[in-house]
């Protein structure tokens, strides 16, 4: 069996998130699930979720890009970009 893909796995953490932080069953949480009318998350539950993924994932997300993540699909989207861009980035050797 292969190793998962960074984009996997960062699609695990997302979803691990969602159960831990906000109690949600594992099943509900699908790529077309709404946050707010499938998972019952309102706003404040939006910037919660921003933070714990930020922390989770060493990523921003800018408040632009936030406001625009609608359902799972969109939170994944935007993680897959976020982590392809880190795969990209020059990597800078620590300071000695």
């Amino acid at each position: 069996m292969s190793e998962p893909s960074k984009s996997q796995q960062a699609q695990k953490i997302v979803v691990d998130t969602l159960c831990s932080e906000f109690e949600l069953e594992r099943g509900k949480i699908v790529p077309e699930a709404s946050l707010r009318d499938d998972l019952g998350l309102d706003s404040l539950d939006g910037v919660d979720l921003i933070v714990a993924l930020e922390k989770a994932l060493s990523v921003q997300i800018p408040e632009t890009d936030a406001r625009q993540m609608r359902t799972v699909a969109d939170i994944f989207t935007f993680i897959d970009k976020a982590v392809a861009a880190l795969d990209a980035a020059p990597q800078t050797p620590p300071a000695a």
